[in-house]
């Protein structure tokens, strides 16, 4: 079988239009090549999905092929990816499936797997999944088609992944935009479990979204308006997999998704968390910043959550994330989880006996610029060579990181990291820096260098 070669395919999960590239056949397709690929077929495989318009049928299928190669299922139904991956591990499973494509738009629909301990599989596994796909002939997949279709363990898995937060009482009245997507229940339970008042703004997995799934600032212009209105001391949104989180404001707005992970990481230090802290090549220096006042190491590895949880287990951290707002909390489960970064926000407000927007008037005011550029015709290691070359000539370079893409740090600390995407077909561009006019400088050289010569 041939892989539509506009599906993106990386350890972040399998991504695609729904049905013109990611159709009923590459999901089986995608589905037996997987059963191939694992080396335990005794043990259950675990599947959830979210509330996209289409993943209950990719979810159909992929169930019918686990089935039709006689391999229990375990079917949770709706459910965030953290979750998934929490009870894949719990229940002993040979691996776990989430139907997902996270933040991006529709028409994408997506498949994330996971291995046994629920945690996203590595290159090795991926590579090894897309041979079987290659080397698959669509009359040797096995389908099942006569099972029940029904989500029999939906509230256990729940009530596995809240069984991680002790009830408390604190007392925040929180607004929760969950895009009526697969934490539109669990989070309001989680509040509920620790004492909070919630008002629900989108938090009805059978309604239509309310706004564009990924929860950046511009598609969460309308939640912040609506949370000014609120009596409420602050709102939180996830995308539809429910593994990032972004914090709002009702005075100051949308929060920046880069202070998430440093405001949890802060708890997790005044929890007496041990180790060093592990974040990706993009992520804010307010992360350094905590860290500092804590005499921690700040170490970073390549992009992709995958990534990031290898390098926390080799150096034997609990303390991790990336600064999309994905908070990884590895004493309860090595993956990004909002209701990690829920837990710890609440945490260190009710002990710093602050609001949300008085701790953040104590932190650095940095300045991120996230741009991005479609990849298609572009020669990158060129586009790499030259901008090292016309920064170098304007700022004082301080390190070169080629790991993932391009990072350059300069002498007052600014950064810029470019890099191709692990979930689109574009090139994605983040820096940062204490001045205004240094990112400008910064960015006004990229874009120079990536406008079309006349």
């Amino acid at each position: 079988m041939n892989l539509d070669p506009d599906i993106k395919a990386s350890i972040s999960g399998i991504r695609g239009h729904w049905p013109d590239q990611l159709n009923a056949e590459t999901t089986a397709g995608l589905a037996q090549a997987f059963v191939n690929t694992i080396t335990t077929k005794s043990r259950p495989i675990l599947i959830g999905h979210d509330a996209r318009p289409h993943s209950t049928k990719i979810h159909h299928i992929i169930i019918s092929v686990l089935r039709g190669n006689n391999l229990e299922v375990i079917d949770i139904g709706l459910a965030p990816l953290p979750t998934t991956g929490i009870v894949t591990k719990k229940y002993d499973c040979a691996a776990g499936i989430n139907v997902t494509a996270s933040h991006n738009p529709p028409p994408y629909h997506g498949i994330k797997f996971l291995d046994e301990n629920g945690e996203f599989i590595d290159n090795h596994w991926l590579n090894q999944l897309l041979h079987n796909f290659d080397q698959l002939d669509p009359a040797d997949i096995s389908i099942d088609k006569e099972f029940d279709f029904e989500a029999s363990f939906s509230r256990k898995a729940y009530d596995n992944h809240l069984a991680l937060y002790s009830y408390d009482t604190i007392k925040q009245k929180v607004a929760v935009d969950a895009v009526n997507n697969s934490g539109s229940i669990i989070i309001p339970e989680l509040l509920d479990r620790l004492g909070c008042e919630v008002i629900e703004i989108a938090c009805d997995p059978s309604d239509e979204p309310n706004r564009e799934y990924e929860p950046n600032v511009k598609n969460l212009a309308k939640t912040a308006d609506t949370i000014k209105n609120l009596d409420c001391d602050f709102g939180i949104a996830v995308d539809p997999d429910a593994d990032r989180l972004v914090l709002i404001s009702p005075t100051k707005g949308v929060i920046s998704e880069e202070y998430t992970l440093a405001l949890a990481v802060w708890n997790m230090l005044l929890e007496n968390y041990q180790g060093d802290i592990v974040v990706n090549q993009s992520t804010s220096r307010l992360v350094d910043w905590v860290a500092e006042n804590f005499d921690r190491k700040v170490l970073r590895s390549a992009v992709g959550e995958q990534n990031v949880v290898s390098m926390m287990r080799t150096y034997s951290s609990i303390i991790g994330g990336e600064g999309n707002g994905g908070v990884i909390d590895g004493s309860r489960h090595y993956s990004r989880d909002s209701l990690s970064g829920i837990y710890h926000v609440l945490k260190l407000l009710t002990k710093k006996k602050m609001n949300l927007d008085e701790v953040i008037d104590t932190m650095p005011q940095l300045i991120m610029s996230k741009e991005k550029l479609a990849i298609k015709g572009l020669d990158v290691n060129k586009i790499y060579t030259e901008l090292q070359s016309n920064l170098e000539s304007i700022l004082n370079l301080a390190e070169v990181d080629v790991e993932d893409g391009l990072r350059l740090v300069f002498k007052n600390n600014s950064w810029i990291h470019i890099r191709p995407s692990n979930t689109e077909p574009i090139l994605r561009i983040i820096g940062e820096s204490k001045e205004i006019k240094t990112i400008k400088a910064i960015f006004d050289t990229v874009n120079n260098l990536l406008q079309p010569k006349q």
